[in-house]
């Protein structure tokens, strides 16, 4: 309780030759800031949970449980009015923002993941905001800056997986690894290496693999166009 106090109430900022003291809140860019506010919010949530059940209101209980948080973001699933009970979980000091991604309540965006929601189940693929910019970015890295060759070879192979991860569907799988792998292979990173990484990242990692119906990486991969020459 010390040293977490001791982070909370230490916190000093120079700016324009004076030394300002902060006194809410905790650190931006902290070691421990993501965990601070992890562990305080998941009390909030926890407190409002176990008030629900003690006054037996088990339908709204049951509705919240399928929400999942990452630091400060929510994703909430087949609740509308989320935002009506802000006030009831979190304190008043807090500066909350309900906005909602997406444009109607069948799709969504959480993170780098695109939701869509059907008749039968939720679909969910890679989001990536710059895709949405007006105006190129430079991504991934350059087999001729000062970074190893093999560690960019290792970053496509990690970005396979987190592709494999998110894609419901085989096509919008493929799609990630084709586009990604086009921008390396035009760079210069040999294709058969970008290739032979991503297959043995896929086989450490199989179920990732076997949902598209596959036991073999080569030949899910084989179907990449930028594979095929």
């Amino acid at each position: 309780m010390k040293a977490i106090k001791f982070v909370i109430q230490e916190v000093f900022v120079s700016f324009s030759g004076k030394v300002f003291r902060q006194v809410r809140g905790i650190p931006m860019g902290g070691n421990c800031s993501p965990l601070l506010a992890d562990l305080f919010l998941l009390h909030c949530e926890y407190m409002y949970m176990t008030t629900l059940l003690k006054h037996k209101k088990f339908n709204l209980a049951r509705l919240l449980s399928n929400t999942s948080r990452y630091i400060h973001d929510l994703c909430i699933i087949n609740y509308k009015n989320f935002e009506a009970l802000l006030s009831d979980i979190y304190p008043g000091f807090l500066s909350l923002e309900a906005s909602r991604s997406g444009t109607d309540n069948k799709n969504a965006d959480y993170l780098d993941i695109k939701i869509q929601v059907t008749n039968t189940s939720a679909v969910t693929s890679v989001f990536h905001k710059v895709d949405n910019f007006k105006f190129p970015v430079t991504l991934l890295t350059f087999p001729e800056n000062t970074m190893p060759y093999n560690t960019g070879i290792k970053v496509f192979a990690g970005q396979v997986l987190r592709y494999a991860r998110i894609c419901s569907l085989e096509e919008d799988f493929l799609n990630k690894v084709d586009n990604t792998s086009s921008i390396l292979i035009a760079r210069g990173y040999r294709s058969s290496e970008l290739k032979r990484s991503a297959e043995k990242q896929l086989h450490k990692h199989k179920a990732s693999l076997s949902k598209y119906g596959y036991f073999s990486a080569k030949q899910l991969l084989d179907k990449c166009p930028s594979f095929r020459s």
